[in-house]
C-alpha cells in the first residue's frame, strides 16, 4: 500500500488537519498529530477509511493512468454540443467584455444556411444535440437565426433526434412573445447575468430608457413562471459583493417550484479576480440564497469530473461569419480560430489543433504527480498551447493549491452545514 500522491493536507486549526483528495474528492478532517505514512501502525478502521477515500492505493495503482481514463470517458459521449454566435453585437457594453464589437457582426442567410447543413448531418451521427446561443447578445438576432434554427430542430425531431436548446444572455431582451414561443422548444437552461445589486448593476449595465436591472429580473420572473430553467449567474468584484447580498431580497417570495427552477451561480470577475479577495464574502452572499430556499453555488475546478465544454470531442462554437472554434471563453479572432464552416454543412479542419492541444496538455509529465492534477489536468488546453510543459496555472505555488483545495473543502462544508446534495 502507498499514499496517494493526490493527497493534500492543510491545517485548519492547532489541533486539526484537514485531508483532501483530488481524484476521490473526499475530504475528511483528522488530529493535527495523527501520523499517515506508517500504514502499519494504523488501526484497521482508520485504514480502511483512508483507503476508501482513495488516500492509501495499491502498490501496483497508476493513479495518473487512472485519472485520464476518467478524463478521456469524460471526452465522448453521444450529445453533440453546438453553441452558435447569432452575432457578436450586444446592446451593453460591460467593462469586464473580452469580446471586441463592430457594426455588422450578425449571422447572413449563408451561414445560416451553412449550420442547417451542419445540424442535419450531426442529426446522422447523434442521437441528441445540445443546441446552445451566444454571443454578443443572441437575442439581438432572435428573428434572423434563432427561431429559424429552433424550427429546423424541431422538424429534424421528426427523424428521431432529440434536441435541447439553451442561451448565455443578458436577458434583458427577452419579452413575453419569446418567452412563449420558448415554451414549445424544450429549451434546457438560461444562463442570465446580474452585476450585483440594483445600483451597481446598473452603472455596469446602463440603459438609456430602462431599469436594466429591474427589467432583466423581471425578465428571470417570467421565465420561471412558464416552467423555464435559469442559472442566475452574479458576476461579483470587491466593489459590487456587499450589493449583491440585497439580491436575495427580489427573490425571497418565489414559489417553492419557482424556486426548484432557479440555480444561483457566484462568479468573481476575472479581471478583479487577480488582485482582490473576495472568499469571505462569497460565504455571506451565498447563505443569503440558501436562507430563503434557493440553492447556490461558487464555481470551483474539479476538472476531470466535470470537464470543460471546449474539451469534449463532440463540440463546436460556429460564430456569425462561420468560423469555428472549440471555446466561447475568448474573443473570436483568426488567430484562435480552429476552422471554416463549409456550405455543405462539413468543418474543415476543426479538430487537428484541438487534438494538439490536448496533446500538449497530456505531455507534461511535471503534472502527473502534482497532487491537484485531477482538478486542473494542466490547465485550460487554449493557454498550455501558448507556453512550454513547464507551464504550472498556479506558478508552482503551493499556498495557491491549498487555496483551490480550501475552496472546494468549503463548499463541502457549506453544502453539509445546510443539508444540500
Amino acid at each position: 500500500m502507498k499514499l496517494s500522491v493526490y493527497n493534500s493536507r492543510i491545517k485548519v486549526s492547532p489541533k486539526s488537519d484537514v485531508l483532501f483528495n483530488a481524484l476521490s474528492g473526499a475530504c475528511i478532517f483528522i488530529p493535527a498529530d495523527f501520523d499517515i505514512t506508517s500504514m502499519k501502525d494504523l488501526a484497521s478502521k482508520d485504514l480502511n477509511l483512508l483507503v476508501q477515500n482513495g488516500m492509501i492505493v495499491e502498490d501496483n495503482i497508476n493513479e495518473w493512468e487512472n485519472a485520464n481514463s476518467i478524463y478521456e470517458a469524460s471526452q465522448k459521449d453521444n450529445v453533440y454540443r453546438l453553441t452558435v454566435n447569432p452575432t457578436l453585437n450586444c446592446n451593453f457594453r460591460c467593462w469586464y467584455c473580452y469580446e471586441t464589437h463592430h457594426h455588422g457582426q450578425k449571422m447572413g442567410t449563408e451561414v445560416l444556411s451553412n449550420v442547417k447543413h451542419l445540424i442535419h448531418n450531426l442529426s446522422i451521427n447523434y442521437p441528441q444535440i445540445e443546441l446552445s446561443f451566444f454571443g454578443g447578445e443572441p437575442f439581438m438576432e432572435f428573428n434572423s437565426c434563432i427561431k429559424p434554427l429552433i424550427e429546423y430542430l424541431k422538424e429534424l425531431r421528426l427523424t428521431g433526434t432529440t434536441y435541447t436548446v439553451s442561451f448565455t444572455t443578458n436577458g434583458f431582451l427577452l419579452n413575453e412573445t419569446i418567452i412563449k414561443y420558448l415554451t414549445t422548444c424544450n429549451c434546457g437552461l438560461f444562463q442570465i447575468t446580474l452585476d450585483g445589486g440594483p445600483e451597481s448593476h446598473n452603472k455596469t449595465r446602463v440603459s438609456k430608457n430602462a431599469d436594466s436591472f429591474s427589467k432583466i429580473l423581471n425578465n428571470v420572473f417570467s421565465l420561471l413562471e412558464h416552467g423555464l430553467k435559469v442559472m442566475l449567474r452574479i458576476n461579483l468584484t470587491k466593489s459590487n459583493s456587499k450589493s449583491a447580498l440585497q439580491i436575495a431580497h427580489y427573490l425571497k417570495n418565489l414559489t417553492d417550484n419557482q424556486k426548484q427552477h432557479l440555480t444561483i451561480s457566484l462568479q468573481q470577475v476575472w479581471q478583479d479576480k487577480r488582485v482582490n479577495d473576495i472568499s469571505n464574502e462569497l460565504w455571506d452572499i451565498r447563505k443569503s440564497f440558501f436562507d430563503i430556499g434557493i440553492n447556490c453555488s461558487s464555481k470551483y475546478t474539479d476538472y476531470i469530473r466535470n470537464i470543460c465544454y471546449a474539451d469534449k470531442d463532440n463540440s463546436a462554437v460556429i460564430n456569425y461569419n462561420g468560423d469555428v472554434f472549440k471555446c466561447t471563453a475568448i474573443d473570436f479572432d483568426k488567430e484562435t480560430c480552429d476552422g471554416k464552416l463549409d456550405k455543405n454543412g462539413q468543418i474543415v479542419d476543426n479538430n487537428h489543433r484541438f487534438y494538439s492541444r490536448n496533446k500538449n496538455r497530456k505531455n507534461k509529465i511535471k503534472c502527473r504527480s502534482c497532487r491537484i492534477m485531477p482538478l486542473c489536468y494542466g490547465g485550460c488546453s487554449q493557454t498550455v498551447s501558448k507556453n512550454s510543459l513547464d507551464y504550472c496555472i498556479y506558478n508552482d505555488n503551493e499556498q495557491l493549491k491549498d487555496d483551490v483545495v480550501m475552496s472546494i473543502i468549503s463548499e463541502i462544508i457549506f453544502n453539509k452545514q445546510f443539508q444540500l446534495q
